[in-house]
């Protein structure tokens, strides 16, 4: 009820609940700029961010919370990896070393925030595996985040092959307002749909 249907041509659908926005700017700029001159990335126009209703506008609720589900495609050559929908057969090492560079890039990260005077700490790791939302194969990563003393937010990384590029998912909400989140992210996930390359 209530839960707004989110499109971006030619990678994914999805729905958001009514406790949800876009990110819009300013908001976007800025967090645009911050992953420019800290983490050195540069946002493509496929990045989808969505967030606690009223952030955009400033509401001071809306600052006392925190959410996030983010859409990003990364691009490769066709048939680099399997397909969208297809069953994702993967060996224990393979896993393992998907595991580790995640791990790799994330302490890459910290690195860099915590040389620009910020704080980053990264924990309860849960290892990568495979798993299935809405009838898509993925490899899974779950761990806690803590950034310049803000409550801990569980977060969570799905990553979707999808023949020539990679989709990467991110879920993520603060610890102690589980209650609010939880419940939104399993229905989230059981409507997002990528298009099969």
């Amino acid at each position: 009820e209530g839960w707004t249907r989110v499109s971006a041509p030619g990678c994914c659908e999805f729905q958001i609940p009514p406790t949800m926005e876009l990110q819009g700017q300013p908001l976007r700029s800025l967090n645009d700029a911050f992953r420019g001159s800290v983490l050195r990335v540069t946002d493509a126009a496929d990045r989808i961010v969505a967030q606690q209703a009223g952030l955009n506008a400033q509401v001071p609720q809306a600052q006392r919370q925190y959410v996030r589900f983010i859409v990003e495609t990364r691009l490769g050559s066709r048939g680099d990896f399997p397909r969208i929908g297809q069953p994702l057969e993967v060996s224990a090492e393979e896993i393992a070393e998907f595991d580790a560079d995640v791990r790799k890039t994330l302490a890459a990260e910290a690195s860099q925030i915590v040389a620009k005077g910020m704080e980053m700490t990264v924990g309860n790791w849960e290892k990568a595996r495979v798993t299935r939302i809405n009838g898509m194969d993925c490899m899974l990563v779950g761990y806690t985040r803590s950034a310049n003393g803000a409550p801990p937010a569980r977060v969570r990384m799905y990553t979707f092959f999808n023949d020539d590029r990679t989709h990467l998912v991110t879920a993520s909400y603060r610890v102690e307002q589980s209650e609010l989140w939880a419940a939104d992210l399993d229905r989230w996930s059981k409507t997002l749909t990528f298009h099969r390359r």
